[in-house]
Order: structure tokens, then C-alpha cells, then sequence
């Protein structure tokens, strides 16, 4: 068809001109936004650090291995998994050439073996005659006495050569924060449980619990401003940049209170990676005013 042919068919047919034109500028505009599109992002891969712990599972009742005239063998069973290569993979835009790791969700790839701890004790008990010598008196020495018990405890592992592949999705770079309540920095116990002071100038320390943190950040949230009212405090935290921290109160009316405490802390996340968590309690905090009476 020469040049000639084509005008007059643009002339003498410009609806059928028009259709293919549009036709032409559609499929030219859906083939450039396929294009682009599958190009907008990649997909990175990323070894992280593998679990060296045998975890996540349960540990079996205690059983009787054997039983002597002085000794006994008894023995229990952990049954778990462990990761033994982890890869995270995450959509990234094509300019992000390095591959570089930000927040969010990732589908973490594991590659899993089922591991045991086996946990022996053995109890052995030293007899009076044992116990005397070679004097040959041990027999009658200490009939009186409790015998002497020796406690061993071993342990072993092992690890199922077959692994299974496990996929999940997971979320980089969130620490799971907690802490925990004493009266005397030796006994901790849940916070969420109450919290009985014998005076009211008694402190409460406050100690985070969260592995490989490199900083802490403690806040009393509900901290009432003077005058105080009945059931309100006031507080000031020591050292509160610190892995402990010393809460001194002062209370209003009552014997009944409730003060939010909450840590930020920042550190390493489950894959070695920079990351933070923040954890808010609320302590419920009953005031025993104990009176001595002299006699």
C-alpha cells in the first residue's frame, strides 16, 4: 500500500482511523506499565544468625533409668527444634543496589532439626559404714546421724540429622521488652501481680529482662501531680537509663494504688539485627503500715 492509499483511507474512513489509533496507544501504554511495574521493586535474600539453643518444646515427667541398693538413676527428656540455617527474604526497591535491611515484615526461611536434651540425676547415698573408715567402727558410728546424700546431674544433646524447611512471616527489629518487680533486688516476680509494701517510704526496684539490650529507658506514665488525692502517688525513678532502676513513691490516702511503668529498650532483635521494644505494666501496690508493739 503506498503513501497515496493510506491518506485516502484516513479519509474516506475516519472512524475505523480512529478505533485503530486508540487500539495502538493502548497496547503501547499496558506493555510499558507491565514493564515498569515488574521492575518497581526485587526481592533480597539475607543469612541470619541460626538458634543455638534447643527450644520450643516441652520436657517429658522423670523416669527411673535403674535402682541399687544405694543409688538411683532417674532421668528426663527434652524434646525440641533448632534452627540450623536462616535466611530472611523481603521486597526492596530495585534502587536499594545493597540490599539493605529496614523494618517490617519478612518471610523468614528455616531450616529445622528436631533436638533432645537428656537431663540424669543420680542420687547415691553414703551408708554409716561406708562413712566410718577402715577402722571397721563405721557400723556403729552415727547410727544417730542423717546418711550423707550425693546428687550428680549431666546433660546431653543431639540433633536429628534431617531437617524440614519451615516458612513464616516475621517482624524485624522488634525487641520483646519485660521487666520485672522486687522489694529487695533478690526475689522478682511478675509485676502484674500485687506488690504489698510493710512501709510507705518502702522502694520498689524495677529490673529489665531482655537479652543483649544495650539501652534502657524507664517512665512512670500516671505520675500525679501535688496535692494527692486518695489512691494517687508520685514518684521519681534512679538511675533510669540503667538495666535496674529504684521507684521511691510518695502516697496519698489509702492503702490501694496503681502506677504505669513502662521500658524502652534497645538492643539485638531474635537475628542479630539493631532493633527496640517497649513494654508498659501496671503495678497495683497495697501499703501495710506494720506497727511494732513492745511487750
Amino acid at each position: 500500500m503506498n503513501k497515496t492509499k493510506i491518506l485516502n483511507l484516513f479519509g474516506t474512513n475516519k472512524i475505523i482511523s480512529i478505533i485503530i489509533l486508540i487500539i495502538v496507544i493502548v497496547v503501547i501504554v499496558l506493555t510499558v506499565r507491565q514493564y515498569t511495574g515488574a521492575n518497581t521493586d526485587r526481592i533480597c535474600s539475607r543469612a541470619v544468625s541460626s538458634e543455638s539453643q534447643c527450644s520450643n518444646g516441652s520436657w517429658s515427667g522423670w523416669t527411673i533409668v535403674s535402682q541399687g541398693a544405694d543409688s538411683t538413676t532417674e532421668s528426663r527428656t527434652y524434646t525440641g527444634t533448632r534452627g540450623i540455617h536462616r535466611t530472611i527474604q523481603f521486597r526492596t526497591s530495585i534502587h536499594n543496589y545493597s540490599c539493605s535491611i529496614g523494618g517490617g515484615n519478612v518471610t523468614l526461611i528455616s531450616e529445622v532439626a528436631v533436638c533432645q536434651v537428656i537431663e540424669t540425676i543420680e542420687t547415691r547415698v553414703t551408708t554409716s559404714g561406708e562413712a566410718g573408715g577402715a577402722g571397721g567402727s563405721g557400723s556403729e558410728v552415727g547410727t544417730d546421724e542423717l546418711e550423707p546424700v550425693t546428687i550428680t546431674t549431666t546433660t546431653s544433646e543431639s540433633t536429628s540429622p534431617t531437617t524440614k524447611t519451615v516458612t513464616e512471616s516475621v517482624v524485624l527489629r522488634t525487641i520483646e521488652a519485660d521487666f520485672m518487680c522486687s522489694l529487695n533486688k533478690e526475689d522478682w516476680k511478675d509485676c502484674r501481680e500485687e506488690i504489698k509494701v510493710a512501709k510507705r517510704s518502702t522502694p520498689i526496684y524495677l529490673k529489665s529482662f531482655v537479652e543483649d539490650a544495650t539501652s534502657w529507658t524507664w517512665f512512670i506514665e500516671n505520675n500525679n501531680k501535688e496535692p494527692l488525692t486518695d489512691g494517687q502517688s508520685i514518684g521519681t525513678l534512679q538511675n533510669p537509663n540503667s538495666e535496674t532502676t529504684r521507684m521511691n513513691l510518695k502516697y496519698g490516702a489509702g492503702n490501694k494504688f496503681v502506677k504505669e511503668v513502662t521500658l524502652n529498650v534497645k538492643g539485638k532483635d531474635r537475628f542479630g539485627l539493631s532493633g527496640s521494644g517497649s513494654v508498659t505494666e501496671t503495678l497495683n501496690i497495697t501499703v501495710v503500715d506494720v506497727k511494732y508493739i513492745e511487750i
